[in-house]
């Protein structure tokens, strides 16, 4: 009976991370305030968009490091179905987000949130921590941290976002 415990203790572990983008935070995202908490100068959701990845980052955080490649390979595959991909940075001194930037590119729109009041808007919990939001402002799903299995996690419901079938 206690070997029986201890792998469902194991199996659930191991599978919570790859659930935690599926979580439906039922929210909805006021473009207009996360705009103005990041200074950016055009509107954060723009014709043509479906499902908007919006992504939270900071310049110490390794997994970060991870995403921003992954974000970029996203947008080449995703950005004419529909998807924009937005980072916001929660760095309190943005030269040490323009030196991480300086090391890792960033195909996709960059923002600047130094007092954190976007993260709080959305209950930023972990670094980096994603968000899939309908233009309307609804949060689809979301996921904290970011490594490999959670990849393709991650890509599969971008792709159901965006309605994809398997051929597209």
């Amino acid at each position: 009976m206690r070997l029986k415990q201890v792998c469902f203790i194991v199996v659930a572990l191991f599978f919570l991370p790859l659930m935690s983008f599926a979580q439906n935070a039922n929210t909805l995202v006021d473009w207009k305030s996360l705009r103005s908490f990041t200074n950016g100068d055009s509107p954060i959701v723009q014709e043509g968009d479906k499902v908007v990845l919006l992504d939270f980052w900071a310049s110490w955080c390794g997994p970060c490091r991870q995403s921003f490649p992954w974000m970029n390979a996203m947008k080449v595959k995703y950005g004419d179905k529909g998807l924009r991909i937005v980072a916001v940075n929660l760095d309190s001194d943005k030269a040490e987000a323009m030196a991480f930037l300086s090391e890792v590119t960033a195909e996709f729109a960059v923002l600047f949130d130094q007092e954190g009041q976007s993260a709080e808007m959305l209950s930023v919990e972990a670094m980096p921590m994603s968000y899939l939001i309908k233009t309307n402002g609804e949060v689809i799903s979301r996921m904290a941290g970011f490594n490999t299995p959670k990849q393709a996690v991650h890509e599969q419901h971008i792709r159901q976002s965006l309605e994809l079938n398997e051929s597209e």
